[in-house]
């Protein structure tokens, strides 16, 4: 009675449950399109959050070099040592040319998302307009044959009652 009653409570899916009875492996998780494209937009979205901290990260760190060198003049040479005040400017100029060619870089990339949108907008119109030039035509030829067969249809019926006609004639 005990299990019976057990296996009537039980629920149908095994999502709520940890592991399958069978193998011990939990069992496959189903997700619906919706689910997959929440997580993707959160997958996407903490890509753009943790890559906007590592380049304001990155600009703190140019801007903290920037700050150093400066604190370094040349006549101060005798403290700081020509060979470290060199090589903070060399880093702050490297660090400059990075900063530009991301800029560049980030520059292209942009340009050539806004030219993959423009290209897929242009081919979502031009199917668009594909699409509603034949469903036109398509709603004309459907008119067309409705006609006929409405023209056909009205004939059939006059057929119909001429020969009904001349059976009631025949037999009257």
């Amino acid at each position: 009675h005990d299990r019976k009653m057990r296996s009537t409570l039980k629920p149908k899916t095994g999502t709520l449950r940890t592991k399958d009875g069978k193998t011990g492996r939990p069992p496959p998780l189903s997700l619906t399109e919706a689910t997959k494209a929440l997580a993707k937009l959160w997958l996407q979205k903490g890509r753009q959050s943790l890559k906007g901290r590592l380049q304001a990260k990155a600009k703190d760190l140019y801007e903290e070099i920037d700050r150093a060198v400066a604190k370094m003049p040349e006549k101060d040479d005798w403290f700081y040592t020509s060979e470290l005040r060199l090589a903070g400017e060399n880093l702050a100029n490297v660090g400059r040319s990075l900063r530009e060619e991301r800029k560049n870089k980030q520059a292209q990339a942009d340009g050539k998302a806004r030219k993959m949108q423009d290209d897929v907008q242009n081919y979502r119109d031009k199917k668009e307009a594909e699409m509603a030039t034949e469903l036109a035509e398509f709603e004309k030829h459907e008119h067309v044959e409705r006609a006929k067969l409405e023209r056909e249809l009205e004939k059939r019926k006059i057929d119909v009652m001429a020969h009904k006609a001349t059976r009631q004639q025949e037999f009257d």
